[in-house]
């Protein structure tokens, strides 16, 4: 009888290790899921991290470039306003120009008319003056 005794209790110790095995068995496999995970998530945020400063640093460039191409666009403007001003007030000039050479055409044709005469007088033949347009 000791024998079997013996092999019970042996094969209670047995089955209470196996019990004790299992558990920290599944405690070590939570543990390393855990762990897994945990290495997962710091990764994924790593990840993230590096995208954010990327995406940052675009941003500041893009940026940059725009405040470029905006002081670019405000020079080329205030060149264009100067250039229209010049060529307003060149237009203008070259109005008053000629509408002096009008007048003083007008004011010549009747002399041109009177030499023209005189001149036939002495030569009959002395062509007719070639005629002035404005256009």
């Amino acid at each position: 009888m000791p024998t079997v005794l013996g092999a019970v209790i042996a094969a209670l110790i047995a089955a209470g290790a196996t019990v004790v095995v299992k558990r920290m068995s599944r405690r070590l496999d939570e543990a390393t899921t855990s762990k897994t995970v945990a290495e997962s998530r710091k990764a994924e945020a790593e990840t993230v991290s590096v995208e954010v400063a990327t995406a940052r640093s675009l941003i500041a460039e893009i940026k940059s470039m725009m405040a470029d191409q905006r002081a670019e666009f405000i020079e080329r403007d205030t060149r264009r306003e100067e250039q229209m001003k010049e060529l307003s007030s060149q237009v203008g000039e070259n109005r008053e120009q000629l509408r002096a050479v009008r007048t003083a055409f007008a004011s010549h044709a009747m002399w041109d008319n009177d030499a023209v005469a005189a001149l036939r007088q002495h030569l009959p033949s002395f062509p007719d003056p070639p005629p002035v347009h404005f256009d």
